[in-house]
């Protein structure tokens, strides 16, 4: 249903959902405002030709509703007896300012990847609304019933929910052959129509105005670039470059707007804000791009969101940043190669938090190992923050610097570590802070925040204002005290040591004294401090002396003999002289600049940058937003500064990179492959912008002076040379732009001295700058390397600790250490040499980023899109979607013709060998011999197998190039393919796995045999005398080893000695080198000296002339100067106007190409199905002509079967015949044999013949019964097979009806559907226009209804006082002029009337007196009621604090009652523990019995080997008898082994002994720190309780005092009391 707009806004009912990692809150949005009028200065620069037109009836067209479905779902128990979900009460805004109660039931456990159809239907998902619970509506139960209700479920539970708005299109993935209708989040969309103009789909046009863009319908083409339009119920004439193609409708929330039929800026604007409307915050803008809408709205994040995109592939995921970090991870894994990422857009439009996001979820899906953790890098950004954020106007936290965040993988793609590179910090807001804009956080930080030991021991009291000026607002303190908190917590968190905490916070103290010390005015050299107490205390904390740090600021003098005399003193050459302020400021910037390196040095030791094994990376890139939107929020009055041309030059080089990547890279690409694709480049290049700013000299070393002065430059490069002028000044540069640059078209005077004004973004963000102070702010300075110096020399260990050179050098921060007070020359750690001036400083960084995303082998851009400007006062504008401001970032990004190049283009790419490698399961038929060589065939072969339209891909010389949807297709089919090879993978694998165990156990099992064996033959042979003397000896010889070892060590280190004595001579030529260059450089200055003279005479000489000829060019060609630049404007707008037509024309152009393209592809799809259809109706009818053969057949068969059947039957009735009559034979004969035997017994021959003959019958009997049976069974068989053979033929005939049917039918639908789809839209909008009309007349009666209800409420309520005063009033004037009529009447009475007229007169003084005390009655009854409704509502939050309270409290009983359990189940570890080591003392007892009584048995075995070999040497001296001796060795040998099994059989138990005790130690520690943990949680939950019972006993008070008070108002009622007295004794009351 279509919700209708009116002329100045929309209504939407939508969920905004803003939310962090660990706050989930929601926010109602009831009034979705779009685009209105509005008078911002900037419309009228942006020189568009639709400005003219402003009708009122011109208005967006509506909005559609996101229809959510609602599931019922019946969810059974588990195992541990609860249903697997959590309940959430929150509470939303809705209309009027009304809070509504929303309950959430989200599941606890989720699996990875998205969820599948039967999970729809079955399972939470989350962000599922509670609606209803076994029947029952929840929205106005209250927590404890809603738990009981739960808990009154048995086994099973049904549950009614809805999906959010913003989170339906999370899982409602459509795919082939998945998921049908009733798998949907969503309900079918509904059709509606924009406007009320009818018409075909191709005369849709949007027609954009200053508003936004309304549709309309083209009615006349005319030949001068004119068309007649109906737009609102009129017609006009317009300019075709006011049109926009319209598209259907089902793309109104497309996901990906590359895939438009019709890209243009409008309909891109208008997917957007649908989206937008939706709560759909992210939208994909091609393969590698994402726009970002989040702003201040902040879409539902969490981490169970993240396992549903882990894992999934880019076409199951929808648009999300999330889904961005996981396509990016997937290359990571799939290609091992690094990736980079881009963050773009204005400032506040939300980069920072885009890069939070992408790291949250890389840290939770690649960090299984922990090393590096999300908690740690959100510690590192806070810091980082604190140091480096800042409020603008544009942004209450505005980074103020570039960073590069790259964080490694190993080849495992787990994460490893991460790495911070800063650039660019915007020091000088230290000293310098703009106005209405403030400094750093952290120094707020540290002034609201810190206790009292810290600004005791920092002497923070001594500063006052300007410096420190105490913070007003409450609010602002508490989130200034909460910043302290995060920040001491993060450091913390980080491992940053207490020391070097210290020497950061007195680094922070002695800038603040530093600032608040001052500087007396003239020069630098004869200058000194102001407050001497203030830069005491600096010294102080930075460990050195005030004089040293006196020399050091305003003098230069380091610690180091020669370093003035070595440094390039650049400011004597060009005798300009620093102030001593000037000179204050660039040291406390310089100072800051080090304290902010050093920071990032102790970041990235905490983040693990030193770790050198990760294979693969994903940089982010974060840099300050440009000042783009500031027109469309203070307009052109405000002029911008130096550091502001600054980070715009770096949004412009950026933009020219994204240029770059989008546009150049591809069509080179397509040349170096020679594949014909026509991508049409944007007419405007941002190169033209950052030419204007950095163009370099390239004659510089020319000798021709002229060419060399007449040469172009850039701005900034202008600004370094006009600094080393003698005398230059801001206005010398502001005429040396004009004279340089002029002639542009993209820079211009502004309305003021001093301005100019820069058309950046393609001519739509003119930026206002003002030049005043310019050239002192690029003045070099050599103080930077003074600072260094000073900090490595301190006398507090701490400090110098922090600024070493080795923590320097061992600091990953490879960001060049180039400032804005860098003047010097040096070397940093990545050995790039840096230059000195401003222009070449900040090109040396930006350059350094942007070659390092030029290299990286993937880049990604994230485009942040701010939806509306803020205001003045800091509070977002009242258009919510301001059309014309999103307008204007889409043209600065030309994300509209990356669009459309990626469109058009192929900006998939694979090489043939990678595609055939990961597509060769696609291919059906067997490769030839000649694909197996030819990559490119069989890639060209898999394509076409796979239906790929021709014109969906393209084969270069090395590469196949695809269009994203292609590549999704094919990846889906691929995975389809695989799904059963990875199922037999996987059953292989595990037999793989399995037969290694196996073999691993056969050798583990000989193994086992050859130890016992061996084991036996020690036994036998360790009694051997010589087996005792080589045990003996044995160890001998490791101690000779170690000797050796110890002299071969004793001449490595006499080597590394001399070594080292070399290596210090070496040091010392060198630093004698570096005396003597210093003396030539110091020789080379003077000189340089000379010449700056000699060009600074030669430079005012020029100026000289230079203002001499402008003056004469003015004087003389004025007006025909003037002339020709309206001329030029006019050809200027002429050529625009007509590029951008032409431009226009060839856009639509290629839209109907491409629509072309896709219907010829289709029509060819189409073609190759009616040729399948006719090949299978040819095969159908074959097989039909076939099946009537095979019938005919069959019927011959039939009628020869029925022929012999009959024939059969005949022979079957002739045996029947034969066979009764046999029988009848039979029966007479015996008969006849009975009387015949009975009648004579002579005639036994004729019997025996006769029973002979009987046999016989009977044998043939037998045989044609059972030939019978035969024919019997033969007949039924035939029958059966006439009958099978009937059905078939029935069967086979059905079937080809059914088929040739089918077929019929599915053609006449493919003829059809457009016809019916066209009739039921029809039919839809008119039921749709007659709903809207009819719901419009009883919304207008409804209101109506409602505002009489209203004022006769009001009216009522608050005249029922003044009625009765009114009527008592009344009365006693009635009563008056009744007395007054009687007197008259009576008789006149003078006296009487003049008293009855004073008696009048006091009267209405009474009168006006209690008119006055009632309105005073009133006023105090209006206090009462509002001091009623605080205490109400502070009754409520001490309730809903109660109730989070008790939330808190059953939730740590939960936790104390899993600890329990998880003691115990430790308990039930020890004590088993303990039981086994009790075990294992048993044996070990046994073993020490075992081994004394071995002992036993080796003295007597020893004993006996005595007395044995005693007389084996008495016998070998008195006897000859070999034999013997021969036993008697062998003897020996077996007691020798015995002995050395016994010694092993010892050590084993030893080595035993040893591990039960390990165990025992470490059962016993992990028994400690249980305990630990449950006195923690004990602690937890008692003061969990206290404080429960504090807000209780809180509580009951206020429900005593409201009981007190209902009572008195009840007595005061029973009394008869009027309501303002009544009113007047409560308050005195709830004062008291």
């Amino acid at each position: 249903m279509t919700i209708p707009a009116d002329n100045k806004t929309d209504f939407e009912v939508k969920y905004i959902r803003n939310s962090s990692h660990n706050d989930n809150k929601s926010v109602f949005s009831d009034n979705f405002q779009s685009s209105l009028s509005r008078s911002s200065p900037s419309f009228s620069v942006l020189k568009l030709l639709w400005m003219f037109m402003d009708l009122p009836n011109l208005k967006l067209p509506a909005l559609a509703p996101v229809l959510v479905n609602q599931r019922t779902l019946v969810i059974h128990r588990s195992v541990t007896g609860d249903f697997g979900f959590n309940i959430r009460r929150t509470q939303i805004p809705v209309a009027n300012g009304k809070m509504k109660v929303a309950i959430f039931a989200e599941p606890t456990k989720l699996r990875c990847g998205p969820p599948r159809p039967s999970e729809i239907r079955t399972t939470l998902l989350p962000g599922d609304q509670l609606i209803m619970v076994n029947g029952c509506i929840v929205d106005n139960l209250g927590r404890d019933e809603l738990i009981a209700l739960i808990q009154d479920s048995k086994e099973q539970i049904e549950l009614t929910v809805r999906a959010m708005p913003e989170l339906a299109e999370f899982f409602d993935r459509h795919q082939r052959g998945v998921r049908d209708a009733g798998d949907s989040l969503t309900l079918l969309p509904v059709a509606y129509s924009y406007v009320s103009e009818d018409g075909p789909e191709e005369e849709q046009y949007w027609l954009m105005h200053k508003n936004g863009y309304t549709l309309a319908r083209l009615l006349e083409k005319f030949p001068d670039c004119k068309v007649r339009i109906s737009v609102t119920g009129a017609e006009m004439v317009v300019d075709v470059t006011d049109l926009d193609k319209a598209n259907q409708a089902n793309f109104d929330r497309i996901e990906n707007v590359a895939k438009l039929r019709y890209i243009n800026e409008t309909s891109i604007i208008h997917v957007l804000r649908h989206r937008f409307g939706s709560n759909l915050l992210y939208t994909f803008a091609g393969s590698q791009k994402i726009i970002c809408m989040t702003g201040d709205y902040q879409p539902y994040i969490c981490d169970k969101l993240v396992e549903l995109f882990k894992g999934c592939r880019r076409q199951q995921m929808p648009p999300h940043i999330y889904a961005f970090a996981q396509q990016i991870y997937r290359n990571v894994q799939m290609t091992g190669r690094s990736q980079c990422v881009i963050t773009t857009g204005v400032s506040g439009s939300g980069k920072s938090l885009q890069l939070r996001n992408i790291c949250h979820y890389i840290c939770e899906v690649a960090g299984w190992t922990k090393m590096l953790t999300h908690d740690t890098i959100t510690a590192a950004f806070g810091i980082l923050e604190a140091f480096g954020n800042c409020s603008t106007r544009l942004n209450q936290n505005a980074s103020r610097f570039a960073q590069m965040f790259t964080l490694s993988f190993d080849t495992s793609a787990s994460l490893r570590c991460g790495r911070i590179q800063t650039f660019l910090l915007e020091s000088s807001r230290i000293s310098q802070c703009p106005e209405g804009e403030t400094n750093f956080h952290v120094f707020y930080y540290l002034l609201e925040g810190a206790d009292a030991s810290i600004i005791d021991r920092l002497h923070l009291d001594a500063v006052g204002k300007p410096v420190h000026v105490p913070l007003l607002r409450e609010e602002d303190k508490k989130a200034a005290r909460l910043g302290w908190t995060h920040f001491l917590e993060a450091l913390q968190t980080l491992g940053i040591s207490n020391d070097e905490k210290s020497a950061i916070f007195s680094v922070l103290g002695a800038i603040l004294h530093l600032r608040y010390a001052d500087a007396t005015q003239g020069q630098a050299q004869r200058s000194q401090f102001i407050r001497m107490s203030n830069a005491q205390y600096a010294a102080t904390l930075l460990g050195v002396s005030v004089d040293h740090l006196s020399a050091v600021i305003f003098k230069g003098k380091t610690t180091m003999g020669n370093a003035n005399m070595g440094s390039l003193s650049r400011l004597s050459m060009s005798s300009k002289s620093q102030c001593g302020i000037e000179a204050l400021n660039h040291f406390i910037s310089s100072l800051y600049n080090e304290l902010f390196d050093a920071v990032v040095m102790l970041l990235n030791r905490s983040l693990g940058s030193n770790n050198l094994t990760s294979s693969a990376s994903i940089t982010i890139i974060d840099y300050p937003g440009s000042n783009f939107n500031r027109p469309w929020v203070e307009g052109e009055h405000k002029s911008s500064g130096l550091n502001d041309i600054a980070y715009n030059y770096m949004n412009e080089r950026i933009a020219e990179l994204f240029y770059d990547a989008s546009f150049t890279k591809p069509n080179e690409m397509y040349e170096q492959e020679q594949v014909d694709v026509v991508v049409e480049q944007p007419v405007y290049r941002p190169h033209h912008i950052t030419r204007l700013i950095d163009q370099k000299q390239q004659l510089l070393h020319s000798v021709d002076i002229e060419r060399r002065s007449e040469e172009k430059r850039g701005l900034l490069y202008l600004l370094e040379e006009e600094v080393y002028f003698p005398g230059a000044t801001d206005d010398s540069f502001f005429e040396r732009i004009f004279v340089h640059l002029g002639d542009s078209h993209l820079i211009r005077r502004g309305s003021h001295s001093r301005h100019f004004v820069i058309n950046h973004c393609r001519g739509t963000s003119p930026i206002v700058y003002s030049v005043d102070g310019w050239v002192k702010s690029a003045h070099p300075g050599n103080i930077d390397a003074a600072v260094l110096s000073l900090l490595t020399t301190s006398n507090n260990d701490i400090i110098r600790a922090l600024f070493s050179p080795f923590g320097i050098l061992q600091s990953t921060n490879v960001s060049l250490k180039m400032r804005k007070t860098t003047q010097s020359v040096k070397v940093d750690v990545a050995g790039l040499r840096t230059a000195s001036g401003f222009m070449s400083r900040l090109s040396v960084q930006i350059d350094y980023l942007v070659s390092f995303a030029q290299r990286s082998n993937s880049l990604h851009f994230v485009h942040c899109i701010e939806q509306s400007p803020l205001l003045d006062s800091g509070a977002r504008s009242t258009e919510i979607f301001d059309v014309p401001f999103v307008r204007s970032q889409l043209r600065s990004l030309s994300v509209v013709e990356a669009a459309r190049a990626s469109n058009h283009g192929y900006p998939e790419k694979s090489s043939f060998k990678d595609f055939r490698r990961r597509f060769r399961c696609l291919s059906d038929t067997e490769n030839s011999v000649s694909d197996f060589l030819d990559d490119r065939a069989a890639a060209a072969r898999i394509l076409e197998g796979s239906g790929i339209f021709s014109h969906r891909y393209r084969l270069g010389l090395s590469q196949v190039l695809l269009r994203s949807d292609a590549l999704d297709e094919l990846e889906e089919r691929r995975e389809l393919c695989l799904n059963g090879f990875i199922e037999k993978l996987q059953y292989l694998c595990r037999k793989h796995l399995a037969n290694k165990w196996l073999a691993r156990r056969r050798i583990m099992e000989t193994a086992i045999r050859c130890i016992q064996r061996n084991g036996r033959s020690y036994l036998k042979v360790r009694e051997w005398a010589w087996w005792k003397l080589y045990t003996r000896t044995t160890p001998l010889l490791g101690a000779v080893r170690n000797d050796k070892e110890y002299q071969e060590w004793q001449v490595r280190i006499r080597n590394l000695e001399e070594y080292s004595n070399e290596l210090r001579g070496t040091k010392i030529r060198l630093e004698g080198r570096v005396e003597e260059l210093e003396q030539i450089i110091s020789v080379e200055c003077a000189n340089a000296k000379n010449l700056s003279d000699a060009l600074e005479r030669e430079t005012e000489a020029r100026i000289q002339a230079e203002k001499q000829l402008i003056l004469s060019q003015q004087r003389q060609s004025d007006a025909k100067v003037i002339e020709l630049q309206k001329e030029l404007s006019a050809l200027r707008a002429n050529e625009e106007l007509h590029r951008t037509r032409a431009q226009k024309a060839i856009d639509h152009l290629r839209d109907i190409e491409n629509e072309i393209l896709d219907l010829r592809a289709r029509n060819e799809f189409l073609e190759k199905r009616n040729n399948k259809f006719d090949a299978e109706l040819n095969g159908v009818n074959e097989l039909l002509e076939k099946e009537k053969e095979k019938l005919s057949s069959t019927i011959k068969d039939r009628d020869k079967i029925n022929a012999n059947l009959e024939m059969k039957t005949l022979e079957l009735q002739n045996l029947k015949v034969e066979n009764g009559e046999l029988r009848q034979n039979l029966a007479k004969i015996r008969k006849d044999m009975d009387t015949f035997n009975e009648s004579s017994v002579e005639n036994s021959e004729k019997e025996l013949v006769n029973v002979h003959k009987l046999k016989q019958l009977e044998m043939k009997c037998a045989e044609q019964e059972e030939e019978l049976d035969d024919m019997a069974a033969k007949t039924r068989l035939l029958e059966q097979t006439i009958t099978r053979l009937e059905m078939g033929n029935e069967r086979a005939r059905a079937e080809r009806s059914r088929d040739i049917e089918a077929k019929e039918a599915e053609i006449d639908e493919l003829r059809t559907q457009y016809q019916r789809r066209q009739r039921a839209f029809e039919e839809q909008l008119a039921d749709l226009q007659d709903s809207n009309a009819s719901l419009m007349n009883q919304c207008r009666i409804f209101e109506t209804r409602m505002r009489e209800t209203d004022s006769y409420s009001s009216t009522s309520s608050t005249g029922h006082h003044y009625k009765r005063d009114l009527k008592k009033v009344r009365a006693l004037l009635r009563d008056t002029q009744g007395v007054l009529a009687r007197e008259r009447e009576n008789g006149p009475n003078h006296t009487l009337i003049r008293q009855l007229q004073e008696q009048l007169e006091d009267a209405e003084s009474a009168k006006l007196s209690a008119l006055k005390s009632r309105y005073h009655l009133e006023s105090e009854l209006a206090e009462i009621k509002a001091q009623l409704e605080a205490a109400l509502t502070g009754k409520n939050a001490a309730e809903e604090k109660a109730l989070n309270l008790l939330k808190e409290k059953n939730s740590a009983l939960a936790l104390v009652e899993e600890h329990d359990e998880q003691l115990q189940a430790v308990m039930k570890k020890y004590k088993a523990a303990v039981q086994q080591n009790a075990v294992d003392s048993i044996k070990m007892a046994d073993q020490y019995e075992q081994m004394a009584e071995l002992e036993k048995e080796k003295e007597k075995l020893r004993e006996e080997l005595n007395t044995t070999t005693s007389s084996l040497e008495f016998h070998q001296h008195h006897s000859v008898e070999k034999h013997k001796l021969l036993l008697a060795e062998q003897k020996i040998r077996d007691l020798e082994a015995k002995l050395d099994v016994e010694t092993m059989q010892r050590i084993r138990l030893d080595s035993l002994l040893a591990k039960a005790k390990d165990e025992l130690e470490s059962m016993h520690d992990q028994l400690n720190e249980a305990a630990i943990v449950r006195d923690k949680e004990i602690d937890a939950t008692r003061k969990a309780e206290k404080e429960s019972r504090i807000f209780q006993e809180q509580l009951q008070d206020m429900r005593r005092r409201e009981t007190e008070l209902l009572h008195k108002y009840k007595q005061s009622v029973s009394l008869g009391l009027d309501e303002p007295f009544m009113i007047y004794l409560l308050i005195k009351f709830n004062r008291n």
